[in-house]
């Protein structure tokens, strides 16, 4: 019984494909000279897409999802995924996590179509953690964070290596059936490695929907 009831929360989903896009704009640009410019990119892709959901017994409180996205292309080989997970804590208390992840390689084998805006490999993460504490039906508090890195294989004065920090806190009230009260804070810190791009904010809002 154990191993059915396992089989039978598991979801998987894949998806394989081929596609293509090509783009040709040109613009303006002025400054002391006034000059046309031209920019055009084409992309041919293969790509294999995988989503699994797991719902551990005994509902679906305790979740598990898998999203990873394969890409083959003519300007770069990249993988993204994506692991979220939720669980309660206490009956009033649930803890979700979850990674995003990005690696991306651009490659020099068909010249020609190479991508004349973005060439710069990289590497980007991003895990984060929130808490839904729910002590009255109507009212709860959400507190979170989440870390960002990102690191290119050859990083310069345009694409610099950082980490973001974000904290956050929300709360919701639930007056009635049709409004609510809703109020979020949050502080925000970048770090990179040019120093002139460094920065602290906090952030806040507020609003009613009725």
């Amino acid at each position: 019984m154990p191993l059915l009831t396992l089989l039978f929360s598991l979801t998987m989903r894949n998806n394989i494909g081929v596609g293509a896009y090509h783009i040709n704009q040109r613009y303006t640009v002025t400054d002391t000279i006034t000059r046309d410019t031209s920019e055009t990119t084409t992309e041919i892709q293969t790509f294999w897409n995988f989503h699994l959901t797991h719902d551990i017994p005994p509902g679906e409180q305790n979740r598990l999802e898998l999203d990873n996205s394969l890409y083959f292309t003519t300007n770069s080989i990249r993988n993204r995924i994506t692991l979220n997970f939720a669980t309660p804590l206490l009956p009033l208390l649930q803890l979700r996590t979850g990674y995003d992840g990005e690696i991306r390689y651009y490659h020099k084998l068909f010249p020609l179509l190479q991508d004349t805006f973005f060439s710069n490999s990289y590497l980007n993460n991003n895990l984060k953690i929130d808490l839904d504490f729910t002590p009255w039906k109507r009212f709860s508090i959400n507190p979170g964070a989440t870390i960002e890195t990102q690191h290119y294989l050859a990083p310069d004065s345009n694409d610099y290596n950082y980490q973001l920090y974000r904290a956050r806190v929300g709360m919701n009230f639930e007056p009635n059936e049709i409004s609510l009260l809703h109020f979020n804070a949050g502080f925000n810190r970048l770090l990179t490695t040019n120093d002139s791009q460094n920065y602290s904010e906090w952030t806040s809002g507020a609003g009613w929907d009725a």
